[in-house]
C-alpha cells in the first residue's frame, strides 16, 4: 500500500488546507477516492526518516 498526500480548498475562504492522507495500492485507486471526497492529490509519501537529536552539549535552564 502507498500513502498519498492531499489538499482541499475551503470554498468559503478560498484557502487551501492539508487534507487527509489516502492509503491505496496505486495512484489510480487513490485518485478515485480523492475525486469522491473532493480532494486533490499533491504527492506520494515514499520515505520516512528518523532524525535522532543529540542533547549532549545542550544546556537547558
Amino acid at each position: 500500500m502507498k500513502l498519498f498526500l492531499t489538499e482541499y480548498t475551503a470554498w468559503l475562504y478560498k484557502k487551501i488546507y492539508e487534507g487527509p492522507s489516502i492509503c491505496a495500492p496505486d495512484f489510480a485507486s487513490a485518485q478515485e477516492i480523492a475525486d469522491t471526497m473532493g480532494l486533490t492529490i499533491v504527492g506520494e509519501l515514499t520515505d520516512l526518516m528518523f532524525a535522532q537529536m543529540s542533547m549532549e552539549n545542550e544546556t537547558i535552564h
